[in-house]
């Protein structure tokens, strides 16, 4: 009888320390559970990236900003017969027109004609690496000078007259002064960029003249 109650009171000692050791075990599995999310990476790297890409997609193209505002202020100059042409601000661009005095028959009437082949009336934008100024109407070559870019006019009209006719008549040279308008006109370069001018004035400027 005693061995019976002996065996009973060390199986209800044995059922009630497995007991205890399941009930302790649980909070060590919730510990490692509760530490998975740190792990996790955050939305912050997420929101920095996409206001990197924004800001690269929404920034402006230099050239266009270059381009867009240009203005000749310089002083009007020429030679030959007729070369005319004139300097932005800081001289690194030009408009530059060629056309044929006698071919045109100008005169002292003031005369529209339309640029393009068949006046045989040209106009150009030049954008130089520096200043542009001796490029034309020079017979002494500035080496370190580049032409970056050439805009050619596709559309437009010049104004012009001789305002003083026969100058100085000399063998080879005779020289006059003419004024000349270019209006509405369009530009455009290899890469189909287009410049458009309103109105480009050159007044009073001494022509008929040769270089060298």
């Amino acid at each position: 009888m005693k061995n019976l109650i002996l065996i009973f009171i060390s199986a209800v000692a044995c059922v009630f320390i497995s007991c205890n050791n399941q009930k302790t075990s649980k909070p060590v599995l919730n510990s490692e559970n509760s530490s998975s999310p740190k792990s996790s990476p955050t939305k912050t790297d997420e929101v920095k990236e996409v206001k990197v890409t924004s800001e690269t997609n929404t920034s402006p193209s230099s050239q266009e900003v270059s381009t867009s505002k240009v203005q000749f202020s310089g002083k009007s100059k020429g030679c030959e017969s007729f070369t005319l042409f004139k300097m932005n601000e800081d001289k690194t661009m030009a408009i530059w027109i060629n056309g044929n005095s006698d071919y045109l028959k100008l005169s002292t009437t003031s005369q529209k004609f339309p640029i393009g082949k068949e006046q045989k009336i040209f106009a150009r934008i030049y954008q130089f690496n520096g200043s542009g100024e001796n490029y034309f109407c020079n017979d002494i070559a500035n080496q370190n000078l580049k032409v970056l870019n050439r805009w050619e006019a596709i559309q437009g009209n010049i104004k012009t007259h001789i305002t003083q006719d026969n100058i100085s008549v000399s063998e080879g040279d005779k020289t006059y002064k003419m004024t000349l308008l270019i209006e509405s006109a369009i530009f455009k370069d290899k890469k189909g960029e287009k410049i458009e001018l309103e109105n480009v004035v050159f007044e009073e400027v001494l022509v008929g003249w040769y270089p060298g």
